[in-house]
């Protein structure tokens, strides 16, 4: 987590302080480490979050309010219709897994 004495603390207070927290937030690969730690920031500073997972669903983050989660295939060009709807941003830290097949094995 960041501390108050990091220098990429105040760059990111000033972006929370700034943007429209009325338009929700999509975080991809939400059952990933990258994504959890973005999202607990997020939440904490009163954003609501679209989340989408693909292998593990994050049972974790169900009872979170601003929350609202879905299942989503990186492969399907319109697995992210439902879930980028209304947002005005976009966090992408998911990734396929594609073996040499080309085949997303997980």
């Amino acid at each position: 987590m960041l501390r108050s004495d990091d220098p990429n603390y105040a760059a990111l207070q000033g972006f929370f302080s700034k943007s429209d927290k009325s338009k929700p937030i999509l975080v991809t690969g939400i059952d990933g480490f990258v994504a959890g730690v973005l999202v607990k920031y997020l939440l904490d500073a009163g954003f609501v979050i679209h989340g989408t997972w693909w292998t593990h669903k994050p049972d974790h983050w169900n009872d979170m309010h601003g929350m609202k989660l879905f299942r989503a295939n990186l492969l399907d060009q319109h697995a992210f219709d439902e879930p980028m709807k209304g947002c005005s941003l976009v966090f992408h830290s998911a990734s396929p897994f594609v073996d040499r097949h080309g085949v997303d094995t997980r």
